[in-house]
């Protein structure tokens, strides 16, 4: 990819096909020259450069010299002003794709404009100092978001979520490193230095600042896979019943079912989607150890309880369950201690509805929904329960996919070197080592926004784009 800023750039900018309007965006040095003679009325470029605020101007284009010119709405900002933080246009035009196509070519042939690369406004952007790697990253989590708290998530790092807080961070650790740097330049000279010491509270809100940061990470990063729905029971609960249920066509095996307790004897894994959100359900075997600890099954070989430990591993594993019971049957000890350890992400699904009254001896504010499997009746509420639950989950993470993917080991990284800079503190460690150590947490952080960085990392970062982004 291209890191020059001196070429003009254009792509379209609204989506491809017909429609009501359509937007070509240019950007690059002296991109208002590109358009004169072809956008009227004229443009003064002088005048429209000196200008504070964005252009607005009402006009034609022409598109081609034998015919009459299009109806055109012109933007422009000047050098400094826009998104890219170069001279930048839009031309708003009918969105006849003839004439999008038509003035994309004839800008290239004729004014020396070239077509602009997957990201390469937004790459422009970050060049340029108008966004740092998070924010141009949350511009892709916008774009690719699948649901509304992606959404969310994407245009809170994009207002600087992230940035903010890392900027203060990295100007700390600044600060204290270029005064220890001053004290190793100028240690015979008589001058007045901070003292070491006075680092340390510093360092600590740092240090608490990374840590929270690192925890965002790591939950982005997991987040990032799609949430495991887990169906867990007792045996002969209705779990296979449900897990067919909720699967209907979509499941490739669907679970057998039968009176006979145990009939379940590995997991079973379906990809669903309720209202864009997207998830896979297991089915379990039924459960038995009261004491749902697997330290007595783990080097056991009979088929029992080889089932348990797969049920076992699945629930590790799992984001939300789906705990299944009888809606007539009381529930057992180690349901109740489930209930209690693991509130916000289980769903008490009392089942077999068409076959009893549901018991209700249940457990604090649990998430309960009555269902039949048989009928029915109940899994629509059921769906919506396990599309908030998700929802929820995921509302937790504050940092986009992408950013989380590039930047945990930096940020890892950074928060082991403040705290071993806290540890020289308490040793008394000569300066050049403490300065070494900010270093290292300075330099990750620069990862982490893009102060700095290399061809192949953005090449990987904006290659993800859109063309016209």
């Amino acid at each position: 990819m291209p890191l020059s800023l001196d070429d003009i750039i254009i792509a379209q900018a609204s989506a491809n096909g017909c429609g009501i309007e359509g937007i070509l965006r240019m950007s690059g040095h002296n991109a208002l020259d590109a358009i004169d003679g072809l956008f009227a009325p004229p443009i003064n470029a002088a005048e429209a450069r000196n200008r504070i605020k964005p252009m607005t101007v009402n006009g034609t284009f022409t598109v081609w010299d034998d015919t009459a010119p299009a109806p055109c709405k012109l933007y422009f900002w000047r050098q400094g002003h826009g998104y890219t933080g170069q001279e930048s246009i839009e031309l708003h035009l009918p969105c006849s794709p003839p004439i999008l196509h038509a003035i994309v070519n004839r800008l290239i042939t004729v004014r020396g404009v070239r077509l602009a690369n997957r990201g390469e406004f937004t790459l422009r952007a970050f060049l340029s100092g108008k966004i740092d790697l998070t924010q141009a990253e949350a511009v892709l989590g916008v774009i690719d978001a699948p649901n509304r708290n992606s959404v969310d998530t994407a245009l809170a790092q994009l207002a600087g979520g992230l940035s903010h807080p890392l900027q203060s961070v990295r100007e700390t650790l600044i600060s204290h490193l270029s005064n220890l740097e001053a004290k190793i330049d100028f240690a015979d000279e008589p001058l007045d230095f901070v003292s070491v010491n006075d680092m340390r509270p510093d360092l600590q809100t740092a240090l608490e600042r990374i840590t929270d940061m690192n925890k965002q990470f790591k939950e982005r990063y997991l987040a990032n896979k799609q949430p495991l729905v887990v169906i867990i029971g007792l045996p002969n609960a209705g779990k296979s019943s449900l897990y067919n249920c909720l699967c209907g066509d979509k499941a490739l095996q669907p679970a057998i079912v039968s009176d006979t307790p145990g009939t379940t004897r590995d997991y079973l894994k379906t990809e669903l989607e309720i209202d864009g959100q997207k998830f896979q359900l297991c089915d379990t075997a039924g459960y038995t150890n009261e004491t749902f600890d697997s330290t007595d099954i783990v080097d056991s070989n009979t088929i029992e309880q080889k089932t348990q430990q797969k049920t076992l591993q699945a629930i590790k594993q799992g984001d939300i369950f789906l705990l299944c019971a009888e809606s007539n049957s009381p529930l057992t000890k180690w349901q109740k201690t489930w209930l209690r350890d693991h509130k916000s992400t289980t769903i008490l699904v009392r089942t077999k509805q068409d076959l009893h009254e549901q018991n209700k001896q249940e457990i604090g504010n649990n998430k309960t929904v009555t269902v039949s499997a048989k009928t029915g009746q109940g899994i629509e509420s059921l769906q919506m329960q396990i599309r908030e639950c998700l929802q929820t989950e995921q509302s937790t993470t504050l940092i986009v996919p992408a950013t989380a993917q590039r930047c945990r080991n930096a940020i890892e990284t950074s928060l082991t070197a403040v705290k071993q800079c806290i540890l020289l503190l308490d040793e008394n460690r000569e300066e050049s080592i403490l300065a070494s150590e900010l270093q290292t947490a300075l330099n990750s952080l620069d990862e982490v926004v893009g102060a700095v960085y290399t061809e192949d990392v953005l090449e990987k970062i904006f290659s993800k784009f859109c063309i016209g982004k």
